[in-house]
């Protein structure tokens, strides 16, 4: 049985700026339900963070990029540790969009560990 989890860049997004913790209630439920619900592979359907790799440091001088992003490994972390293998789809907001001399616009964000 496939475990599917779309975007959870709202999910990542209230993690760290409303201190809310679904990010990780997601995925402790597929962890703790693996045996019973026979998961065999999770399936990630687009974005993993909101913030689009570009510095957003806030006034307290912290980059919510790099909180987002802690967030998102920390929990696909789990299911490696687990033993789920997991896949990932690239959602628009995992990409730079800045334009390059040869005429590249966009690319992804490598982040995930």
């Amino acid at each position: 049985m496939f475990a599917v989890v779309g975007d959870t860049q709202k999910h990542v997004y209230r993690d760290v700026y409303y201190g809310k913790d679904t990010t990780s209630y997601i995925y402790d439920w597929i962890v703790a339900n693996k045996d019973s619900k026979k998961i065999s592979l999770v399936m990630g359907l687009g974005d993993i963070t909101d913030k689009d790799g570009v510095d957003q440091t806030a006034d307290d001088g912290i980059d919510q990029t790099d909180l987002e992003w802690d967030i998102a490994v920390e929990q696909h972390a789990k299911l490696e540790k687990a033993g789920i293998p997991y896949t990932l789809v690239r959602g628009n907001q995992l990409q730079i969009c800045q334009m390059r001399d040869d005429g590249v616009g966009c690319f992804l964000v490598h982040r995930v560990a």
